[in-house]
């Protein structure tokens, strides 16, 4: 199905979830939902408040959930980020539900097939290009800033140390740790933006187009010194929730290990969208029996 066949986006996304037989399960689109009469609210709104670890768990599913679905019947979505997330009203009493909005960059795209990547910077995977298995890596950073906010304290800019954030405050958790780490850190003084267009989306223009499939990345000191950090950012942020009594010592190792799958350099060892949301739900639904106990 082309997206041009379609006089809105809102139309688009009625089309996809028709063809997967949901009716707006885990996709939808803002302007549709908003005529409606839905009140919708961004998610990244929502990490800024106080929210307990079982709430972030079913978000991020609802937001695995939408992004496999599109995966199934061969989409993209071109620009993961929270952001493109939208809390609406459950049918459930007092409940909400998550759904991928705004589908601007969404595209086609088969589960061997890449393209240029248009997406945010920050969110963008190592191999700079625009595939199922990106977004993999896309999803990861997303749970990752969604849990880091249930374990930052008020004063903390991260949860690793940083040496100096002032050129970079209006960044928090992950980024702030990776806009001011002295192995990828810039010696020339950059704003924000310039830093994650020119470092965090890891511009080796030279060898992404001649290896797409991300080997040649083991050879980039920068992607090597990212994904050690990011490694190490996601034992440090699992160990917390599990010493600020979030979860058992059991999910926040599920938990790292399924984030530290989802960001490999090599995006052919990663797994599948469909994979990462059904391990996610059985980790939720462990958690859920445990604290039932």
């Amino acid at each position: 199905v082309s997206q041009s066949r379609y006089t809105s986006v809102h139309n688009y996304a009625e089309e996809l979830a028709y063809q997967i037989e949901v009716k707006y399960d885990r996709i939808t689109e803002d302007l549709g939902d908003r005529l409606r009469g839905l009140e919708a609210e961004s998610f990244d709104r929502v990490l800024t408040r106080n929210n307990t670890f079982l709430f972030m768990m079913n978000r991020c599913l609802d937001f695995l959930k939408g992004i496999a679905t599109l995966h199934k019947i061969g989409r993209v979505h071109g620009d993961i980020k929270p952001d493109n997330a939208l809390l609406f009203p459950s049918r459930e009493k007092d409940s909400v539900v998550l759904k991928v909005s705004d589908f601007g960059k969404t595209q086609l795209l088969g589960a061997a097939e890449v393209a240029p990547y248009k997406g945010n910077a920050r969110f963008c995977p190592p191999e700079q290009l625009l595939s199922q298995k990106g977004e993999t890596y896309s999803c990861a950073l997303v749970c990752i800033q969604a849990l880091e906010s249930l374990v930052l304290g008020p004063e903390e800019s991260s949860l690793l140390p940083i040496l100096n954030n002032t050129n970079h405050s209006t960044e928090v958790g992950l980024f702030a740790c990776l806009a001011s780490h002295p192995s990828i850190r810039k010696p020339v003084k950059t704003s924000p933006k310039q830093f994650f267009s020119r470092q965090l989306a890891w511009l080796s223009v030279r060898t992404r187009d001649k290896d797409p499939s991300g080997q040649h990345l083991k050879d980039n000191p920068v992607n090597r010194a990212t994904h050690e950090i990011i490694g190490d950012y996601i034992q440090v942020l699992c160990s917390r929730l599990q010493q600020s009594g979030q979860c058992s010592s059991e999910t926040a190792e599920q938990i790292e290990v399924l984030l530290k799958e989802m960001i490999v350099p090599n995006p052919q060892q990663r797994p599948d969208m469909d994979s990462v949301q059904g391990k996610w739900d059985g980790i939720l639904q462990k958690f859920i029996l445990e604290a039932a106990k």
